[in-house]
């Protein structure tokens, strides 16, 4: 629980930019949160292109410690922290798109932006580990159910790879709800896995997940864009895609082809190793009833 003095210090925080915060708190911070106050004075920039994991590891800290140190310093998290900074530098971007020069014209900012997709997917197939990926893949071929979780945008990317999955002939769900796919990782087995996705790997929600379907004796695979993140840590199995473009962008609007495309490859794994016996054609039958 706050103290008084600590109150008073996030009110007035509001207004004080998050340099400025850090140089005033410094001296009263403790031990560990002081190491992590020294590495963001000294190097805010290369915070900007970090995961909590990666900033407290340069801090000899534990990334709990970190977020102590952004919620002392009036943030919800790292995330605000992270913002705070970029808009700090003038550098503040919400939407995960190319930089672009004002006036740029619409045929020039499609080629960019496509371009750019094409070079974050490069960089995801490079820092894929193929290992994890195929035992991934082995997981959900022997799985006699897989639950697909996210929040915010990667929620959709959960939809959308449960209907896949799903007419592989998989028994697979995705909850948008997030009570619901609380209730629904509760309810899993040894013989199930649940897919979670977050492009942070800081979701609080979405690493709960991984934790209660451990707990249920699932196996966990997290689709994240960060090696040293919250849910890196807790699954099974990580695959990581690496993020080299705008990371202080909000999580909210981070590109998602990359894990999108990653989904695609895991469903394509799957059905290649599929026997055609197993295939469930009855995924057409459904489809054809929905065209003209």
């Amino acid at each position: 629980m706050r103290t008084q003095t600590e109150t008073q210090f996030q009110h007035r925080a509001e207004s004080i930019a998050p340099l400025a915060r850090l140089l005033s708190a410094r001296a009263t911070l403790p031990a560990a949160e002081a190491r992590v106050a020294e590495t963001l004075l000294a190097e805010p920039e290369a915070t900007r292109f970090e995961s909590v994991g990666e900033l407290g590891a340069r801090a000899g800290a534990s990334p709990a410690t970190v977020v102590r140190l952004c919620q002392r310093l009036g943030f919800d998290g790292f995330l605000g922290l992270k913002l705070a900074l970029a808009e700090e530098a003038g550098a503040a971007r919400q939407f995960g798109h190319p930089d672009e020069d004002a006036g740029a014209s619409s045929s020039s900012v499609l080629e960019r932006a496509v371009l750019a997709d094409a070079r974050a997917l490069a960089g995801a197939l490079s820092a894929i580990d193929r290992a994890r990926f195929d035992e991934a893949t082995a997981a959900l071929l022997s799985a006699e159910e897989v639950l697909l979780g996210g929040v915010g945008t990667s929620a959709a990317l959960a939809d959308l790879a449960a209907i896949r999955f799903m007419a592989l002939g998989i028994r697979a769900i995705a909850f948008s709800d997030v009570l619901g796919q609380h209730m629904a990782t509760g309810l899993l087995s040894e013989k199930s896995v649940a897919l979670l996705l977050s492009h942070t790997g800081s979701s609080k929600d979405t690493v709960e997940f991984a934790r209660t379907a451990s707990s249920s004796g699932a196996t966990t695979i997290g689709v994240t864009s960060f090696a040293r993140s919250p849910l890196a840590a807790v699954v099974d199995v990580a695959l990581v895609t690496g993020d080299s473009r705008n990371p202080e962008s909000l999580a909210l609007f981070a590109n998602r082809v990359v894990h999108a495309s990653v989904l695609g490859a895991l469903h394509a794994a799957v059905a290649a190793a599929l026997p055609p016996t197993r295939l469930d054609h009855r995924s057409g039958a459904v489809l054809a009833k929905h065209q003209y």
